[in-house]
């Protein structure tokens, strides 16, 4: 079976959002490994951290949504809105 128009869309859509996320999880796991050396106490520490949480819980968001999105297609035929 040949997958439709709109399930190579999402999938496209599905695969950017996992890149984004696994960019987003790299990037957290280096301020954080930045913010140690700086010291989690010092404010430049915790803002670095912070700032990496952040867009990590973004990119995490945007996958969640884009997953959902594919699955609701693939299992129940639903289309996105």
């Amino acid at each position: 079976m040949q997958p439709t128009e709109m399930e190579r869309c999402l999938k496209h859509e599905l695969d950017e959002a996992y890149a984004a996320f696994e960019r987003a999880t790299r990037e957290l796991d280096a301020k954080i490994e930045q913010a140690r050396e700086i010291g989690l106490t010092h404010p430049d520490g915790a803002h670095m951290a912070k700032s990496g949480a952040s867009g990590y819980r973004l990119a995490l968001e945007q996958y969640h949504a884009s997953l959902k999105r594919f699955a609701d297609f693939i299992l129940h035929g639903s289309h996105p809105e």
